[in-house]
Formats: C-alpha cells, sequence, structure tokens
C-alpha cells in the first residue's frame, strides 16, 4: 500500500493551491468585496474555481511528467489528486484563520451586517454562518469535497496510457488474427 513517501509533488502543489486562496482573500479585500461591495463577495468569489482547477491540473501533469516518465494511469492521477486534495484540506483551516485574522478581519462583521439588512438571513443565522470556526470547517470540508471531484475531471484530463505492447497483447492478437483467416 502507498504511503506518504514521494508525496513531494503534490504537497508542493498543496502549498501553491493554499498560497493562491490567501493571494485571493487579499484581492478581494483590496477590490472591496469585504466591505463596500459585500453584496458581490459570493459572485467574485466563485470565480476562485477557475485559478483552482488549473493548479490541480499542473500539480497532476508534474506529477506525470516527473514521477511517471510521462505516462499515467486515470488511476494514478486521481490518486496524485487525493493526495493535493487531502494536504489542501488540512491547511485550508489554517489558511482560513490567517485571512480572517490578518487579511479580512472585518469581513465578518460587514457580511453579517449586510445579509441582515438584506434580509437574507436572520441575525442569529448571520452569526451562526459568518465566523471563524465556520468559515474554517467549510474551507477544510469544502476543499475535500471539491477536491475530489476535481481530481476526477483532471486525472481523466491528464492520463497517458503506457506506450509499451505488453506481451500478452501480441500473442493475443496474433492468435486472433490466425483464427479468422
Amino acid at each position: 500500500m502507498e504511503t506518504f513517501k514521494n508525496r513531494g509533488i503534490e504537497l508542493k502543489w498543496a502549498l501553491i493551491f493554499i498560497a493562491m486562496t490567501m493571494l485571493w482573500a487579499a484581492l478581494e479585500n483590496a477590490l472591496g468585496f469585504y466591505d463596500s461591495r459585500i453584496e458581490k463577495y459570493k459572485l467574485f468569489s466563485a470565480f476562485i474555481s477557475f485559478p483552482s482547477v488549473l493548479i490541480y491540473y499542473f500539480g497532476i501533469l508534474e506529477k506525470r511528467k516527473k514521477f511517471f516518465n510521462n505516462e499515467m494511469s486515470f488511476k494514478q492521477g486521481f490518486r496524485a489528486g487525493v493526495f493535493m486534495t487531502l494536504f489542501i484540506a488540512v491547511l485550508s483551516p489554517v489558511a482560513q484563520y490567517f485571512v480572517s485574522s490578518y487579511i479580512g478581519s472585518q469581513f465578518f462583521e460587514n457580511a453579517i451586517a449586510y445579509e441582515v439588512q438584506s434580509g437574507n438571513m436572520t441575525i442569529s443565522e448571520a452569526h451562526d454562518f459568518y465566523n471563524l470556526e465556520s468559515f474554517m470547517w467549510h474551507s477544510g470540508v469544502g476543499a475535500a469535497f471539491l477536491g475530489l471531484f476535481t481530481s476526477l475531471v483532471v486525472a481523466h484530463l491528464t492520463k497517458r496510457p503506457s506506450s509499451k505492447i505488453k506481451p500478452n497483447q501480441v500473442g493475443t492478437t496474433t492468435a486472433i488474427n490466425a483464427g479468422t483467416n
């Protein structure tokens, strides 16, 4: 059974993913999505999916090129994505803590005020959803589910079967062709 040995590529891309999420949060904050444009926060934050998928793609592609000698099955690619997802899911709550404490410390207060004023949530519902514990939990669980789905898709896109012909394939092909003549 495989262990964490030889998972440096996946860890590297997980760290790149975490750095990207923190930079994305800084961009959201700088563009006003944590205060003056908070009504557009959910829409803008959905666009993080594009760089997220690209990071998975480049991470699994690097695994194929550097570890599997440019030949990788779907299963191998998916496994690489699962390990990336595991690392990301563990690191995401830590990144969320950093974002909430240092990049967008005013976000929760502003989001609660907006949701209540717009009638989307009661004050109790808003406090239950917009808090550090909730966002740390959602970041880890969300990373796990979305990461597994992304891994499935990207593993399919990056698979490259071996170009070597297996000995039993040649014999089988010859036997089938010989029997049809």
